[in-house]
């Protein structure tokens, strides 16, 4: 759940549980965005500062997208767009005609993610 709510921006400070531990977040910024005329790629920015930890920030950068990945997977492939992103694709649709032969729910279980996660640590 902590996670969902971190990509959806609604998870701004506190503790991120993870495989590898916990990351005690000061702050936390987060946006989704559709990728290419196809709309099939989704990419999720996030942007971290934390109070420190005991593995790297290329660690725990890794560790947070990997995360992020197996979350986004099981809930596209449950056809949950938890992020919102079917707002993004509206536009693409002229009438609803249009937004039915988009067909989003297939391409949203198809949908292809990136994660990218920016971290920084505790300022000295």
């Amino acid at each position: 759940v902590a996670l969902i709510a971190l990509m959806q921006g609604h998870f701004r400070q506190g503790t991120l549980p993870l495989a590898e531990g916990v990351l005690r977040l000061t702050e936390a910024r987060a946006e989704a965005e559709l990728e290419g005329p196809t709309l099939q790629r989704s990419v999720v920015r996030l942007h971290l500062r934390h109070a420190g930890a005991s593995l790297t920030d290329e660690a725990l950068s890794q560790a947070v997208a990997a995360a992020c990945l197996g979350v986004l997977g099981r809930l596209s492939a449950m056809g949950c767009d938890a992020l919102g992103l079917a707002r993004q694709a509206m536009p693409h649709a002229q009438s609803l005609a249009d937004w039915h032969e988009l067909d989003w729910p297939a391409r949203y279980r198809d949908m292809e993610w990136s994660v990218s996660v920016g971290l920084e640590g505790p300022t000295q």
